[in-house]
């Protein structure tokens, strides 16, 4: 039957904010770019801006299309009223990308981030941070299509001229570094020893630099229990992410989406330590505090759900499996489309459990939700 999905803390992306927005704000940014506008007009710098933080509030309420399609409309105004060379144009370039990327569509943001990376090179922006920012994000999705050694070698490259410009102890270069480990911890054994070691070092400066209960130093955590525990040091990463969970409680709160990652990540450590009902009860429970604390959409949550129907196969419960997983892909096409990994990898579950076969090193394969 299909492994559950890993537990890495991902590549950090990043997204050009122009404005930062609280939470829950769509509404509010609609009004505000329409008063802009009206105030202003509509080819004004600050009434397009105004657009372009409702497609950013768009896209982090899960809104994908919305700002694929709102950020197509900024950036077609700002190349007409500023020209294709203006930083701002060139800020809407790189969202666009990003939110492409963010909705499955990797090889398509890959050609927006690399026609935007030769241009920024040609107007000699290329070690400028926003382009720095491009490139990592180029990195990431050359991993996430399986370009895995061209992403590491682009991310060093990135990571060098952080340094260069920002000093070695910058959040910045910092959050490359975890990206490096990230990925070559994905490399699996080809490369486990190099990525526990990279995981090892980045950890030793985040606690230095940022506190061992950093958000970020505390994602270097987790990756360091699933470098290891893939390792076969499985007591080693349960040991971790017990200790992880408590900071967590204690600084975030229980309910916190990084603690509530945590423990899905541990029911899943049990899981492989063979103690499978403490996992599937873990899990259930989990998931009903994931739904009322991120709602039932949350990638999260549908990681969850994904996990605990492949346990419920495994256990021999292929029937609730099977009506758990057909619900899950039909979620996720509605939410994500047909054609996103993250669904592909739901309908890939589902046809190994329908066809009831035994757990082999291909369904280990299935990528990551």
């Amino acid at each position: 039957m299909t492994e559950p999905v890993e537990g890495y803390s991902g590549p950090d992306d990043v997204v050009s904010h122009e404005t930062f927005l609280p939470p829950d704000c769509v509404g509010s940014a609609r009004e505000v770019a329409i008063q802009q506008e009206t105030r202003l007009g509509t080819d004004h710098p600050e009434a397009m801006r105004a657009w372009s933080d409702l497609a950013q509030a768009r896209g982090e309420d899960g809104q994908l299309g919305g700002a694929v399609e709102l950020t197509q409309r900024v950036l077609a105004d700002r190349e007409r009223v500023l020209g294709p060379d203006h930083p701002d144009t060139l800020v809407s370039r790189h969202n666009l990308a990003w939110w492409i990327g963010s909705s499955g569509r990797a090889h398509d943001a890959i050609v927006l981030y690399e026609t935007l990376v030769a241009d920024c090179t040609r107007l000699d922006r290329f070690d400028r941070p926003e382009t720095l920012e491009s490139r990592g994000n180029l990195a990431n999705l050359l991993g996430r299509v399986g370009r895995i050694d061209e992403a590491i070698a682009q991310l060093e490259v990135v990571r060098a001229e952080q340094e260069r410009a920002l000093g070695r102890d910058h959040p910045r270069p910092l959050a490359t570094r975890h990206n490096i480990a990230h990925w070559l911890g994905i490399l699996g054994d080809r490369d486990r020893d190099r990525a526990i070691e990279a995981n090892e070092e980045l950890l030793v400066d985040e606690v230095r630099i940022l506190g061992v209960c950093h958000p970020q130093t505390m994602m270097t955590r987790s990756n360091q229990a699933e470098q290891i525990g893939e390792a076969g040091d499985v007591e080693f990463a349960i040991a971790v992410l017990e200790d992880l969970q408590q900071d967590q409680d204690r600084v975030l709160g229980a309910s916190h989406p990084a603690t509530l990652t945590t423990r899905g990540n541990l029911a899943r450590w049990y899981w492989r330590q063979g103690d499978r009902d403490r996992a599937v009860a873990m899990l259930e429970v989990l998931l009903v505090e994931q739904v009322g604390s991120m709602g039932d959409r949350h990638p999260e949550v549908l990681r969850a759900r994904h996990n605990l129907a492949t346990w419920r196969a495994q256990s021999g419960d292929l029937a609730r499996a099977i009506v758990e997983l057909r619900a899950l892909v039909a979620e996720l096409t509605d939410i994500m489309g047909p054609d996103h990994p993250n669904t592909q990898t739901a309908r890939q579950s589902l046809a190994v459990v329908l066809k009831g076969i035994d757990e082999t090193d291909e369904t280990r394969a299935i990528p990551s939700v």
